[in-house]
Order: structure tokens, then C-alpha cells, then sequence
């Protein structure tokens, strides 16, 4: 039974279920000592695990077999082993010994006279000479056999023979003839035969007709083919089908369906343990993926090529490969010795590649002494293949010139071996111009390649090399040309300027895709390899290898964003560098360390090693291997980290060395750089005149040489700063500009770069809808396009507006996101900026512990980092989030150090300037907030005179008119109306010429809270209502539901004030905002109150005192309390009134609230009045006696003067109770002191 399943199963191509099957059968029957059925399950396994590509257990299998056959004298049963090691060879590529393995069974058979077994051998012979591409002999062989199984009447073998024939015909590309084989084999299969030979036939014919460009043919031939293998399963088979129908979507343009298909059958050669097939599936779908322009889905596959990558299958060829070296040593056989150490370096290519460089150094060696000029030359190209793996360009640049020297006129004289090696010397030649940038050289060697390709027929390199002249002509400017080869290339038909959705990406598209995939899959390659290869080094305690291996990885890392571990490779090498005394090695270390270290967000370790590499620059000869270009890039990185470190003269100092270095060499793309960090140096400290300046220069050089990248960049940062003055126009067209001229060049992190400085625009004017679109098409290109820094920043902007449209936890769920991405890389300035808008989003919502943690890490990540100006940002967030949780006194003290901090002025261009004067001004308006709340009114006025003065002087055009707001406000509630009125008029002017709708809102928004407080209720509502309908129209949510409720403020004491706040009460608890609902049902409970429904405002009550134990919230929990005590109080409710008053206590006690113990014991004595004893009144006395000594104690404290008033009047209540008049009128009196202090208070 157990063989009979794994024979099932191998006929369905299930390999790994027969080859469990037959494992188990081949237990059993050794357990019954039953060796000819031994032998026979061990047949079936050496084909199954040559399939599987297990080619050592194959062997294994078959020296157990031979030695059963002939112990049992089984000379049939040996002849059929022979063929199946013949057959095992071909099938590990040794084609050779396959073929002499064949020939010499087929004598054999011969001479016994076995037809059916020669046939089969002819068959076989045939095939495996297809395999050495001798289709003529192979066509020959199996033709003989085609014969003999005629006589012998074996349709199922003739079948499979001319399904065979028609292989080689179709490899030879006389495809007429290939189709009448398989429609003869057809008809042989029509009656008797199982349906996979049809199958079979019909997938061949479809392959036939698709080489031919017969679409509609080839795709009736795979449907046809796909409902015959539906009556059976053979999932390897229906993989294959569904790869070539994949196949013809690709090359019918149809790419997204090719996709699915591709991805289909990709699934089946896994579940079937074809690993070959599956990476050739994964290769197809990269390939379609880039010509969508997606990039992250290509680079996607690549990853999953290295977790399918058959390394156990390239030992076994590896130790095969160095037991053929030893024979040939042993044989001293110098031509077989280094053909064995080439073959060997090629396998082990991507698993050592030391070991691979040692043998081709050494064979290389073998071949001069042979005067074998082709060994030569393939030797020195396959290094140059490895060095241009590891990114030394140049040295690999001059092993192809020299393999092209040593080859001479050699490759065009014999076997077409030595064309190919002269078209991939070539092409790598071109190749490696092409990573140069030098592009006219590139795309004349290539298209020479193209031709040598091209005479051989060789449909891949062909492929590959138009895609690679289209990136060429991409980047001189070509775009015909471009889009030609593209067409020839990767693109298809289709492909042109714009997109075809779900088709072709535009040509800048695929040539951007292209670019990145291609550098980041020999990243990975690189990383691949070296990781593995770095214990191998430590154990031989080999430090220079192991250095190098570090240097390589870092490079590697550095290509795709793991600036961590980059970091932490340099780090490594410069150590073991610095120990070996390799001087050179060491620097150049040092400066990658430096540079990593600043986009780590390390400004202090960036400036120390980037120093350190300037100053042992100097004192030794080395600088002459640097280009101006290096040094200029270290200068301009040296700067930005000094200015993170709060001295912007040094920065300004390096940079000023950095022009001269520039100018010195003629270099003008480096002078570009260094004025545009100059422009970004001012930018930084808010000189936003001088910033603009140096982008103009900038961007009219990057013109005048036609860096249309740097052009649209510099134009990008003008229009932001156009837009921080308040030049709306000036900078939306910027902006444009930038955004066409990035469209025109490409479609990666330039273009996404526009979309979200555009997108930020939309924010601050309040259009989040747009501010959305925006940011999710940047997010969707850099995902793309490889940029997971970009995609991290756009995904943080996006948060913003989602934020704002009312998703809180979507917009928290796009912040962590981001964070992940951050952290992963290693980019800890960038992970600090994403932990405080994540901060700022939990405390949106109420969720204040996790906000405080969020900020505290974004704090550390800042003195970690030696940012000052992030820290300052972190201290002043922190202060917002105290003042958010009612801890208003420590919220001060914080902001107040903040801002000292901040107010500190340095000395720059003869003049003082703060470090960052925008985030001065925050923490200004955010103390005010913070005196407001505690009623230090004229300190709050003051704190937002001195931001609207510091907004004027660095010309921050949105945040003046945020403070000017804010101080109208301030002004109207303090009855300052006139002032308030002349603030707010140039608060709405300036948002008007903006463009800022938000800003127009908020300022009616003012305007109404202004006059209902003044008691003009009537002319409020009527500007509530029009900032209601401005909100409206921006899908402001937040501000929607504070409009509703300032509404119900104002509304008085009517049942339409309910109404006002139950929609706003709505809208928070769809937004998640926990401290935004509380302050609802803070205003519900008292307009409930003042309306008489006492039960509707304790619910209230309730409701809010759970959020705020939530929120944790305790000076607002209090507030709960007590309000809700007076509530029950006044309708009686003493169980819940005995209940909240002793919680009232427990806080009080915790907090040393004297005010707050004080009202929770008077309600303790108001409960007395459901007691029955006869001395109730005197134990309620008591009780507000010891009340009346705790308010006391706080004498100017207006809540001790209110329940003093209420301790008296309840006092007065029980000595009438009592019969004491005296007394009643004297407690009388006392209250009415109380109140009128209360009044004056």
C-alpha cells in the first residue's frame, strides 16, 4: 500500500508526499528483510529525490540499490539502475557524463537484445542531449527510438517520445514541426492514455504559440490544458501551466493579471518542493512588478528568492565539484584542475567568497601557465563579477578591461563559449560605466553586448541589456531612446510616457524601479553572503578579512536605510583597522562611521569622528584619494551636526571651508551642495530672506547644468519658505514647479518629497481631505520605490490629517507604524520626531500615560543624540501634556525652564539669535495657557505678547496669526474687548491672505466665545454658527464638536443648550477624545442643573468623573466629586451622597487638598440627616464644625470661602432644629459674611 501511494503521488508530481511514502515502505520491508522489494523502493526513491534536487541522498539511494541488485544477480534490475544514474547526472548538470553514461547502458542493451529497454535508453539519451543543447543528435536518438517503440506498440512511450521531439523543435525554433509532434502525440494519448500526457501536449503547444506571438492560440492551448490536469491533481504541472499563462499576460500586456498567475504557480512549485522552478516563478513576477514601477513588491521577491535559495543542493555540488579537483591533482591534470576551480568559484559564488576568490586566483594561475588565454580571461571576468557585487566599481572596471585584453580576437575563433564570454565582458564593461555615471560609454559597450547577444540568440542577456541602455538614455536625457529599449525590454509594447494602469508604469516609473531594485538586490546579495562569511573570518582570526567583510556589509546596509546596523559595521571596521595599523582603511572608515552616525541622528558622534577624519586628513598625504566632491559632502554633514549641537558659527565656519574647497577644484555640483546647506542653515534658525537667497543661487545653477533633481529640490525648500512668510502664492507655485519637473525626471522619493510639502500646505490651511490624498500617494510611492525613510514621513504626515477627520486610533495605528519603520533603521532623530506626534496623539484622545511615555523616550532620544533642539521640543510637549492632566503648577515650572532654555541667545553674523525661535514662541503659548488656567491673567497676556513679537521678527507668518488669535481671546475674556478686537482682525486678515480656512474659523470661533461671554448671546451664536459651518466644510471634527459645545454654553439655561451638547458629546465619542467628552459632560451636568433635572445632571456627572479617573485627571476628578456631591446633596440622595463624599475623601487625603477634605467633610455631615438618633443635630455640628477649621486654614481660597458659607448655613439649619435661636442667627450672619466674600472674590 505504502508504494502504491508514493507511486500515486510521484504521478501527480507531488514529490514530498511520495517521497514520505516510499521512506516508509523501504522501512518496512527492511524490517521483513525483503531485499528485492528494498531495491525496488529505493529505485522509486532515487527519482524521487533527484526531482527534489536532493542529489546526495539520490546517490546514497543509488550505491544502496546497485549493491541489492547485484547481491540478488538482477542484471535487468542493473541495466534500469544505470539508466537512472545516467539520468541523475544529466539532471545535476553533469550532461557529459549523463550522455557516456547512456551510451555505454545502450551498448549493453544491445548486446542482450532488449528493445524495450533500448528505446527507452534512446529516449533518454536524446533527452539528455537536449540538455547539452545538441538538439540535432538529440533529435537523431530519439527519432530511433520513436521506431522501436512503433514495433514494440507502446503508445504511452511514443507519446512521451514525440512530446520529447517536439521539445528540441521547439528549442530550435522550427515551431511548425514542433506542433505536429505534439498533436501526433495527442492523438496517441486521445484513447488509452492518462490525461497528463494530454495535459502535457497542450502546455507545450501554448508554449510554441506563445514564442510565436499567437496570443488567442496559446491561450486556448493552457485553457485546454488546465481542463485536463482539473481531472486529476499534479500540482507542479498546474504550476507550470499557470506560470506560462502568466507568461502570456506579461507579453500581452495584461501585467496586473500576470501578477496573479504568476503568483499562483508560485504557490504550486513550493507546495510540489520544486525550488528551481519556484525561483524562476519569483524571478517573473520581480520582472512584472517592475514594470508596474513597483519597486518594494520587487524587492519583495528578491527577499524571498534568498529564503528559497537551495543551499543544501549547492554544498552537494560544491563537495562533488572539489572531489573532481582532487582526482584531477591526484591525476596531475592541469586543464581539468582548473576547469574543476572555475566550476567550484562558481558555485560557491554566493555562499564564500573567499574561498571562491582563492580558486579563480588559482586557476587563473593555471591558465597563464598553459598560455590558455579564454581560462584567463573567464577567470578575471568572474572577479570582476564579484568585485562589482561589492561595489568597487573601479576595480572592477579595470578586470573587465583587462579580461577584454587578455581575451584579444580569441572569443571570436571557435565555440560559441567564447562569444558569450566576450558579450558579458562587454556588457559588465558597460556596466560598470553605467554605475560611474558615464553613460555615453555605458550605452556604446552595451549596445555592442546587445549585438553579440543577439547573434547568440541569447534571449536574457538580450533582455537584461536593453533594460540597462534604457536606464542609460533615461539619465542622459534620451527619452526616445529610453522608451525604445524599454519596449525591447522590460516595458513591453505599451510602455511610454504616461502609465497604463495595471499594465505599465510610465518609463520614468520602470527606469526608477529599476534602479532600486537593482542596487538593492546586490545590497542584499552582499549582506547575504558576508554575514554567513563573518565567522568563518573570526575564526581564522583572519582581522583584514574581517574588516573588509564589515566595510563591504556597511556599504550594504547604507544602500537600503539599515542605518543602525551601517553604523554599527563601520564601527567594527574602524576598530579592527585602527588594530591592524591600516591607516588608509582606518580613515576611510572613519569618515562612513561619521556620516552614518549623523543620519542616525548621533550629531555628537557624527561631529567627533567626522573632525577626527579632517584632522588626520591633514597631517597625512592621504586627502589626495579624496575628491572635492567627499570632502565637501563631510564638510556639509560636519556643519548640520554642529548646528544640531547649538553652535551654528562652527557650522557656518565648516561651511565657508567647504565653498573654497569647492571653488578650488571647479567643482560646481559640490558648490551647489554647500549653498544649499547653507540655505538650510538659515532656514533652521529662521532667517527665512537669507534661506531664500541661497536656494535661488542654488537652483539656478542646478539650471544652468541641468540637475533637474537639485533644481526641483531647491525650488521645493523656496516654496516652504514662501509659505512660512505668508506668500501663499509664491510657494504653491514652487511647489509646482518642483512637482513637474520631478514627475518629468522620475517617480520616486523626489516627486513623493513635493507631494507632502504640498500636503502640509493643504494641513495648515485646514483642507485635510487634500492634506490625506497627498500624503497617501507619498506614502504609496516611497513603499514603492524602496524609500522607507520617506514612507515613514509621509505615513507621520498623514497621521496628522487623519487625526483631524476624526480617526484617533487610525492616525496612532499610522504613527506606530512609522515608529517600526524608524527604529528598524536605526534613525533616531526621526524615531524621536514620530514619539512626539505620537505623544501629541494620545493625549489627543485622553490617554495621557502612554502620551507621557512617548515623550519622555523622545526626550532621551535627544540627550542621547546631544539635539538641543529636540530636547527643547520634548520639554515644552511634556509641559502640554501636564497641563492636559491638571498638574498646571508642574506644567509651568516645566514650560518656564523650557523657555529659559530656549530665550538663551547665540551669537551669529554679528548678531543674536535663538536656536529655534519658532518653538520659543510655542512654549510661550503654551505657558499662557498654563497662567490662564490658574487665572494669572496679565502673565498669560504677556507670555503671548512676547511669542507675537518673536513670530514678527523671524517673519513666521501662520504662527503670528495663531498668536494673535490666542491673545484676542485671552483679551476679549478679560474684558479687554477693543484690544481683543483689533488682535483678532489681524489674526483673520493675515489667515485670509494665507489661505488658512482653519484660521478663519478659529478666529470666528474667538469672536462668538468673545460676545456670549460679554452676554451678547445672541450676536455669538450667530459667529459660532458661521465657524460651525467653515469646520463643516473642512471635516474638522474636533473643532466641530467644540463649536457644539461653546453653542450649548451659550445657549443658556434652554433645552436647546442639550441639544447643542448631545452633538457635540456625539462627535468626541466618535473621535475617541476622552478629555474633549468629559468637558461635554462637565458643561451637560451643570446645564442640567440650572434646568432642574437633577438625575440627567448627576449621570453627567457620573459619566465624566469615570473619564477623568481614566484620563488621571486629579485635580478634575475632584471637581467631579464635589460637584456631584452638591448635586445629590440637593436632591437628597444621601446613600450615594455618603458613598462620593468618603471617595471625595480619599483623594483630598492623597493630595493634601485642604479645600477639597473640608467639602468632603461637610457632605459627611449632610448625610447625618437620614440618621434617626436624637442627637443627629449635634453630630452634624460637630462634623461641620471640623469642616469650618479645615477651610480655615486656606482663608483666600474661594472654594474654602464657598463651603464655609454652606458649613453656616447648615450649622444655622440644625441650631433652629435644636431650638438654639442665638446660635441659628449667629451661623446666619457668618454665612452671609461668607458670601459676600465670596462675591468680591
Amino acid at each position: 500500500m505504502l508504494m502504491q501511494l508514493g507511486q500515486a503521488y510521484a504521478k501527480l508530481n507531488d514529490f514530498p508526499l511520495a517521497l514520505e511514502n516510499l521512506e516508509q515502505c523501504l522501512e518496512v520491508r527492511k524490517s521483513l528483510n525483503d531485499k528485492r522489494g528494498q531495491a525496488e523502493a529505493l529505485m522509486k526513491l532515487i527519482f524521487i529525490h533527484s526531482m527534489l534536487r536532493n542529489f546526495k541522498r539520490a546517490r546514497d539511494a543509488y550505491e544502496e540499490c546497485m549493491a541489492l541488485r547485484s547481491e540478488l544477480n538482477d542484471q535487468a534490475g542493473q541495466a534500469e539502475l544505470l539508466n537512472l544514474r545516467a539520468l541523475l547526472a544529466a539532471q545535476e548538470g553533469k550532461i557529459q557524463e549523463g550522455i557516456k553514461l547512456y551510451h555505454e547502458n545502450l551498448m549493453k542493451l544491445k548486446s542482450e537484445g532488449n528493445s524495450t529497454a533500448i528505446a527507452k535508453n534512446l529516449n533518454n539519451l536524446g533527452v539528455c542531449m537536449s540538455f547539452w543543447q545538441d538538439y540535432n543528435n538529440a533529435i537523431s536518438h530519439l527519432q530511433e527510438s520513436l521506431k522501436q517503440m512503433k514495433t514494440l506498440s507502446e503508445p504511452e512511450s511514443e507519446a512521451k517520445t514525440l512530446i520529447n521531439i517536439g521539445t528540441c523543435y521547439t528549442e530550435q525554433r522550427n515551431y511548425d514541426i514542433a506542433i505536429e509532434c505534439y498533436e501526433k502525440a495527442f492523438v496517441l494519448c486521445r484513447t488509452n492514455i492518462e490525461s497528463a500526457n494530454k495535459a502535457t501536449c497542450y502546455l507545450n503547444m501554448g508554449t510554441v504559440f506563445l514564442y510565436k506571438n499567437e496570443f488567442e492560440k496559446a491561450k486556448e492551448a493552457f485553457e485546454t490544458a488546465m481542463r485536463y490536469l482539473n481531472e486529476f491533481s499534479d500540482k507542479r504541472m498546474e504550476a507550470r501551466c499557470r506560470k506560462n499563462i502568466g507568461i502570456l499576460h506579461f507579453r500581452n500586456h495584461e501585467t496586473k493579471e500576470a501578477i496573479n498567475y504568476f503568483s499562483l504557480a508560485l504557490t504550486g512549485f513550493r507546495e510540489s518542493g520544486d525550488k528551481h522552478a519556484a525561483l524562476e516563478c519569483l524571478q517573473s513576477l520581480k520582472v512584472a512588478y517592475i514594470r508596474l514601477g513597483d519597486a518594494f513588491q520587487a524587492v519583495q521577491t528578491v527577499h524571498a528568492m534568498q529564503e528559497i535559495f537551495p543551499v543544501g543542493e549547492v554544498h552537494d555540488m560544491a563537495g562533488d565539484l572539489a572531489a573532481e579537483l582532487h582526482a584531477a591533482r591526484v591525476k596531475k591534470d592541469k586543464i581539468a584542475e582548473a576547469r574543476a576551480l572555475v566550476q567550484l568559484a562558481d558555485a560557491q559564488k554566493e555562499l564564500d567568497v573567499s574561498m571562491t576568490l582563492n580558486n579563480l586566483k588559482t586557476a587563473y594561475e593555471i591558465f597563464t601557465g598553459l598560455n590558455d588565454r579564454e581560462g584567463q580571461a573567464r577567470c578575471i571576468s568572474m572577479l570582476a563579477a564579484i568585485k562589482l557585487t561589492q561595489g568597487e566599481i573601479e576595480a572592477a572596471l579595470q578586470s573587465y578591461k583587462q579580461a577584454g585584453s587578455v581575451l584579444g580576437d580569441v572569443w571570436r575563433e571557435g565555440s560559441m563559449r567564447r562569444v558569450e564570454l566576450g558579450a558579458d565582458v562587454t556588457a559588465g564593461l558597460g556596466t560598470c560605466y553605467m554605475l560611474q555615471e558615464r553613460y555615453e560609454e555605458a550605452s556604446q559597450l552595451l549596445a555592442r553586448a546587445l549585438q553579440l547577444y543577439g547573434e547568440l540568440e541569447d534571449d536574457g542577456g538580450s533582455f537584461d541589456v536593453c533594460n540597462q541602455l534604457a536606464m542609460c538614455y533615461a539619465r542622459l536625457g534620451d527619452t526616445m531612446r529610453c522608451v525604445e529599449y524599454l519596449r525591447r525590454g522590460i516595458g513591453g509594447d505599451l510602455v511610454g510616457e504616461k502609465a497604463t494602469p495595471g499594465k505599465v508604469a510610465s518609463a520614468v516609473g520602470i527606469i526608477a524601479s529599476l534602479f532600486k531594485v537593482w542596487r538593492h538586490e546586490d545590497a542584499l546579495k552582499i549582506i547575504a553572503l558576508y554575514e554567513g562569511n563573518l565567522a568563518t573570518f573570526k575564526n581564522q582570526n583572519d582581522k583584514m578579512e574581517e574588516a573588509n567583510c564589515h566595510w563591504l556589509l556597511g556599504n550594504a546596509y547604507s544602500v537600503i536605510d539599515q542605518l543602525q546596523q551601517a553604523y554599527d559595521s563601520y564601527s567594527v571596521c574602524y576598530q579592527l583597522r585602527l588594530l591592524l595599523g591600516d591607516e588608509k582603511g582606518m580613515q576611510e572608515a572613519l569618515r562612513k562611521k561619521g556620516l552614518t552616525a549623523f543620519l542616525c541622528g548621533n550629531a555628537r558622534a557624527a561631529e567627533r569622528d567626522l573632525n577626527q577624519f579632517l584632522s588626520m586628513s591633514l597631517q597625512t598625504s592621504s586627502t589626495t584619494s579624496r575628491t572635492s566632491s567627499d570632502l565637501c559632502e563631510l564638510m556639509c554633514t560636519l556643519s548640520m551636526a554642529y548646528l544640531r549641537l547649538g553652535s551654528p558659527s562652527s557650522s557656518a565656519g565648516v561651511l565657508l571651508n567647504a565653498i573654497k574647497e569647492a571653488r578650488g577644484y571647479d567643482d560646481m555640483e559640490s558648490e551647489i551642495r554647500v549653498i544649499q546647506t547653507f540655505g538650510s542653515l538659515y532656514k533652521e534658525l529662521w532667517m527665512s530672506n537669507r534661506a531664500i537667497e541661497h536656494f535661488q543661487q542654488a537652483c539656478k545653477m542646478c539650471s544652468d547644468i541641468q540637475d533637474s533633481r537639485g533644481e526641483a529640490n531647491c525650488l521645493l525648500e523656496m516654496g516652504k519658505l514662501h509659505y512660512r512668510k505668508g506668500n501663499t502664492q509664491a510657494a504653491i507655485q514652487c511647489m509646482e514647479d518642483a512637482l513637474s519637473i520631478a514627475r518629468r525626471q522620475t517617480q520616486d522619493s523626489s516627486v513623493a518629497n513635493c507631494l507632502m510639502a504640498i500636503g502640509e500646505v493643504h494641513y495648515a490651511q485646514g483642507d485635510f481631505v487634500q492634506t490625506r490624498a497627498h500624503f497617501s500617494q507619498a506614502c504609496q510611492i516611497c513603499k514603492e520605490h524602496l524609500d522607507p525613510l520617506g514612507e515613514a514621513k509621509g505615513l507621520t504626515g498623514l497621521s496628522l490629517a487623519t487625526m483631524k477627520l476624526g480617526d484617533s486610533y487610525g492616525a496612532i495605528d499610522q504613527l506606530l507604524e512609522a515608529l517600526n519603520i524608524r527604529k528598524t533603521l536605526g534613525d533616531s532623530k526621526a524615531e524621536a520626531d514620530c514619539l512626539r506626534e505620537l505623544a501629541i496623539a494620545y493625549a489627543g484622545i485622553g490617554k495621557l500615560g502612554p502620551a507621557r511615555q512617548s515623550c519622555e523616550a523622545a526626550f532621551q532620544l535627544a540627550v542621547q543624540n546631544a539635539d538641543l533642539q529636540q530636547r527643547a521640543q520634548a520639554e515644552v510637549l511634556l509641559g502640554t501634556i501636564l497641563i492636559k492632566a491638571g498638574e498646571t503648577e508642574g506644567a509651568i515650572n516645566q514650560l518656564e525652564q523650557a523657555k529659559e532654555f530656549l530665550a538663551k541667545s547665540i551669537e551669529f553674523e554679528n548678531s543674536s539669535v535663538f536656536l529655534d525661535p519658532h518653538e520659543l514662541a510655542h512654549a510661550l503659548s503654551e505657558l499662557a495657557h498654563g497662567y490662564e488656567l490658574i487665572g494669572k491673567w496679565e502673565r498669560s497676556i504677556d507670555c503671548l505678547q512676547q511669542a507675537e513679537k518673536i513670530s514678527i521678527s523671524v517673519g513666521d507668518a501662520s504662527a503670528l496669526a495663531t498668536y494673535q488669535a490666542n491673545l484676542g481671546l485671552v483679551l476679549g475674556l478679560h474684558a479687554q474687548v477693543q484690544e481683543a478686537s483689533l488682535k483678532l482682525k489681524a489674526s483673520l486678515e493675515g489667515r485670509k491672505k494665507h489661505g488658512n480656512r482653519l484660521g478663519v474659523a478659529e478666529c470666528l470661533l474667538s469672536e462668538g466665545i468673545i460676545e456670549y461671554k460679554q452676554g451678547n448671546a445672541k450676536e455669538g451664536m450667530t459667529k459660532l454658527n458661521q465657524a460651525l459651518t467653515h469646520f463643516k466644510e473642512l471635516q474638522d471634527k474636533r473643532a466641530m464638536a467644540n463649536v457644539y459645545l461653546h453653542l450649548g454654553i451659550a445657549s443658556g439655561s434652554s433645552q436647546q443648550g442639550i441639544v447643542h451638547l448631545e452633538s457635540a458629546l456625539l462627535i468626541q465619542r466618535e473621535v475617541n477624545d476622552l478629555i474633549g467628552e468629559a468637558d461635554v459632560l462637565k458643561s451637560m451636568a451643570i446645564l442640567h442643573a440650572r434646568l432642574n433635572n437633577s438625575d440627567a445632571s448627576c449621570k453627567a456627572w457620573q459619566d465624566c468623573l469615570n473619564l477623568q479617573r481614566e484620563i488621571g485627571n486629579l485635580g478634575a476628578v475632584k471637581l467631579c466629586l464635589l460637584s456631584l456631591c452638591f448635586e445629590l446633596d440637593g436632591a437628597a440622595k444621601l446613600q450615594d451622597l455618603q458613598a462620593y463624599s468618603g471617595e471625595l475623601e480619599e483623594v483630598a487625603r492623597k493630595s493634601n487638598d485642604l479645600d477639597a477634605l473640608a467639602a468632603s467633610q461637610f457632605f459627611k455631615a449632610r448625610c447625618v440627616r437620614g440618621e434617626t438618633g436624637v442627637d443627629k443635630h449635634s453630630k452634624a455640628i460637630a462634623m461641620t464644625q471640623a469642616a469650618l477649621d479645615l477651610c480655615r486654614k486656606n482663608p483666600n481660597s474661594k472654594q474654602a470661602i464657598e463651603i464655609a458659607a454652606e458649613c453656616f448655613k447648615f450649622m444655622s439649619e440644625n441650631f433652629t432644629s435644636m431650638g438654639r435661636e442665638a446660635d441659628a442667627l449667629q451661623a446666619k450672619q457668618e454665612e452671609a459674611s461668607y458670601r459676600e466674600r465670596l462675591r468680591k472674590h
